[in-house]
């Protein structure tokens, strides 16, 4: 600004003293007119030099992370609202998506083909999937502070501001550290994810029609089957992509090992994995496994999409170890002492062995899961332990404010506790029965 009133200054003063001039010859006037023409030209230049520069800045000032009020934080995303707008819009292609990341001097962590199942682009703190035509249909933003939806919701916000900007008619899910809201668009998808504080960790938008694009309008049964387990496999790929590179990045918690572990156990159990997605997860899977000898946490998958996990009592001093791990995966800051607990009140001359098991149904289908049993065991089947239930069960339960279910009957994201007399168990095998086949978790 002070530049261009400089300017300004200059350039009146030379008018002034060109005016001055006026009664000279007819020659020395036109001299000094072509002179005055050029100084006026190259003095427009410099303005229009200056405005440029200023616009220019006030652009990168635009695109650049901003720790503003509320009112200058970015619309980084399009959620789906009528006549809503964003940087990044459901629809764009992956060549304008990448443009736009290296416009904005993103970072790019991680930019993946999954084959069939599209690609992915991981950057910092927004995540890109794309389907097989490179059109992008689900955006994810995460713990950023400087960026709100187009209604103004931003992170680290309440459920009580989230309701108020999108309202109640939504659908909610828990997921091991997390609540999921979904608000239902003509367009798409909002999702709203809340911590265990009901806080807004990040934010997401899926395009309406993301999922089987080239299906036919009619699919039959195999035709659903086939789409939702392309979709669970982009979910899981994904997944452990990400874990794998917080645990590459220097993050090496508990948490993430076992996590990583999980997903590649389900890649590996449930797909039959290209050539190239074999490769990444079995050159990287004993990496996470390594350091899971003394882990508590189990995890398994049926065929059709049902995600067990599993986390015991512990057994040993090595065990303790995980208690974060542990806690953060049942979202609960008591469950290692919970576990812990039931050893402690064990029967005189009986062990007591805690199991708490979590059902959930990747493919959204069902929201009751039906088991036809569960058997704790050692590896050698020398020693089969079924559930033990009871008043005295109930009252360790209790205590902790947990449940369990006798007929083995899940509600789809949910976890029950199941108590086993351990006495005989040194190398605990833990076998579900689900859908006439038995699934053995795994660490």
């Amino acid at each position: 600004m002070y530049k261009k009133i400089l300017c300004c200054i200059g350039l009146i003063s030379i008018l002034f003293v060109l005016s001055s001039c006026g009664n000279s010859t007819d020659s020395t006037s036109k001299i000094n007119t072509s002179k005055q023409t050029d100084i006026t030209k190259d003095s427009q230049a410099k303005n229009d030099t200056q405005n440029q520069t200023i616009v220019t800045n006030q652009k990168n000032k635009e695109n650049s992370i901003s720790n503003n009020n509320d009112s200058s934080l970015e619309i980084i995303i399009n959620d789906q609202t009528k006549n809503s707008i964003g940087t990044y819009n459901i629809g764009m292609t992956k060549k304008n998506v990448i443009e736009m990341i290296k416009t904005r001097n993103m970072k790019i962590l991680l930019d993946d083909d999954n084959g069939t199942a599209g690609s992915t682009i991981i950057c910092d703190y927004i995540n890109f999937y794309f389907d097989t035509n490179d059109i992008l249909y689900e955006i994810y933003v995460y713990n950023v502070k400087n960026f709100q939806t187009s209604k103004g919701l931003k992170y680290g916000d309440s459920i009580e501001r989230l309701t108020a900007l999108y309202g109640n008619e939504f659908s909610s899910h828990d997921e091991p550290d997390v609540t999921v809201l979904e608000y239902k668009f003509s367009t798409g998808f909002f999702r709203a994810v809340l911590n265990s504080e009901n806080k807004v960790e990040g934010w997401g938008v899926l395009s309406k029609n993301s999922i089987g694009k080239n299906q036919k309008s009619s699919p039959d049964a195999s035709d659903t089957l086939e789409v939702n387990k392309k979709a669970i496999k982009n979910q899981l790929l994904s997944e452990f992509k990400s874990y794998l590179h917080k645990v590459k990045s220097g993050d090496k918690s508990e948490y993430n090992f076992i996590m990583a572990s999980d997903r590649a156990n389900g890649l590996n159990s449930m797909f039959s994995l290209t050539e190239e997605e074999n490769t990444l997860v079995k050159s990287n899977y004993m990496g996470v496994m390594a350091p899971l000898e003394y882990s508590v946490v189990y995890n398994g998958y049926s065929a059709d999409g049902v995600h067990f996990i599993a986390i015991i009592s512990q057994g040993s001093v090595e065990n303790s170890a995980y208690m974060n791990a542990v806690n953060k995966i049942r979202e609960k800051e008591d469950e290692f002492d919970f576990l812990s607990y039931i050893l402690n009140v064990s029967p005189e001359r009986s062990l007591y062995m805690g199991v708490d098991i979590y059902a959930e149904d990747l493919s959204g289908k069902n929201q009751v899961i039906k088991l036809d049993g569960i058997t704790l065991s050692n590896t050698d089947g020398e020693s089969v332990e079924k559930p033990i239930f009871g008043d005295h069960v109930n009252k360790i339960l209790s205590k902790y404010n947990r449940q369990t279910t006798e007929e083995v009957t899940f509600e789809d994201k949910n976890w029950y506790t199941f108590v086993f007399d351990g006495t005989l168990i040194y190398q605990p095998e833990i076998v579900i029965e689900y859908n006439n086949k038995n699934i053995v978790l795994q660490k």
